[in-house]
């Protein structure tokens, strides 16, 4: 078997070329009191990347913005047409030519947490599902095993990391392959270590980060995402 890549999933996944980020998602959603469930109790804060504002709860927002582009080919287009995936893809073309079978996208979903308990509200679960559509629409040709493992415990605890991927998921399957790619650029420091634990002793394993510069203002948010 070829490549297997492993993601581990943040904030900062999907981002947008757009000037004004705060249009683009009022125009997939498109509905006035829908939006204002979404917005969080802080101040907008944009940067140069364009990823979704801290304004919006992150959780609920990819809900929203899956929800439409499921229902309405239009505004998957409109979306499709910005989306960005600075972290993910420069990994798949790296490795496009060594033939890729499988993306697994690790996010998470932390139902133990309630609905508006801030960092259930961090949680990715969703973008991947967003993700993946949009990585099996541009990338069909290649027909990639898509796989997203959703995490449901305590992803700020390495223990619970740990022991959740190994039980959920590599007890049942086995990742026979030439090479193994973990792009941890996103995700919690524990996932990211987890998986270096769990893969510690395997060979043909390799770990990609991408590096990218940031605002002053947007420094301590970083470190929180």
């Amino acid at each position: 078997m070829g490549v297997c890549i492993i993601c581990t999933l943040g904030n900062r996944d999907i981002q947008f070329d757009v000037d004004d980020i705060e249009e683009l998602i009022k125009e997939i959603i498109s509905n006035e009191e829908e939006l204002k469930n979404l917005l969080a109790e802080k101040k907008p804060k944009f940067n140069k990347y364009k990823i979704i504002p801290q304004k919006y709860k992150f959780y609920e927002t990819t809900r929203k913005i899956l929800e439409k582009i499921k229902k309405d080919d239009k505004k998957y287009e409109k979306l499709k047409k910005h989306l960005k995936m600075p972290m993910i893809e420069p990994v798949i073309e790296k490795y496009e030519k060594e033939k890729i079978d499988k993306i697994i996208l690790i996010a998470s979903n932390q139902k133990h947490l309630s609905e508006d308990d801030e960092n259930r509200q961090k949680d990715t679960i969703y973008e991947a599902e967003i993700i993946k559509k949009y990585l099996e629409d541009k990338y069909k040709d290649r027909k990639f095993n898509i796989e997203i493992w959703e995490l449901n415990n305590d992803i700020s605890e390495i223990r619970e990391v740990f022991k959740e991927i190994k039980d959920k998921y590599l007890s049942k399957r086995n990742l026979n392959y030439e090479k193994i790619v973990f792009e941890v650029s996103g995700g919690t420091p524990q996932m990211r270590e987890a998986l270096r634990l769990l893969f510690l002793l395997k060979k043909n394993v390799m770990f990609y980060e991408v590096k990218y510069e940031v605002n002053d203002k947007d420094k301590e948010d970083d470190k929180k995402l």
